[in-house]
Order: structure tokens, then C-alpha cells, then sequence
């Protein structure tokens, strides 16, 4: 029998706790020593407003290895 959905699946969001993402993160060679890590926390204040933003555009930009 199929659920209903009712008072009980509703979800209230409001703008002032807006997503975050917090990462942790390790680049290993193959033999597994770290050649980098880091930290990272995303954000995105705008989520219930309109994207602007032209498709392809990166969200976020890791630092590239050397």
C-alpha cells in the first residue's frame, strides 16, 4: 500500500541555518604517504534564493598539487 504523506513529513526550512559542509581531506601517492591535507568548510548562504550563476561554474576550487 502506497504512504500517504501528511502533517508528519512536513519540513520546515528557514534561511538562517543555511547547508554547511565540513571536509576533511588527505592526497596520497601510491604507496600511501600524504603529499597533502587540509580542510575545508562549504557554505551556501543563497540556498533558497535564485542561482545566478552560469552552469559550469566550480563551486569550490581545491588547491592544485604541486
Amino acid at each position: 500500500m502506497p504512504r500517504r504523506s501528511g502533517l508528519n513529513d512536513v519540513r520546515i526550512v528557514r534561511d538562517i541555518y543555511p547547508p554547511r559542509l565540513d571536509l576533511d581531506y588527505q592526497l596520497s601517492d601510491e604507496h600511501g604517504a600524504t603529499l597533502r591535507e587540509g580542510s575545508a568548510t562549504l557554505r551556501d548562504p543563497s540556498f533558497q534564493r535564485p542561482n545566478i550563476q552560469p552552469l559550469g561554474t566550480p563551486i569550490i576550487n581545491l588547491p592544485t598539487p604541486v
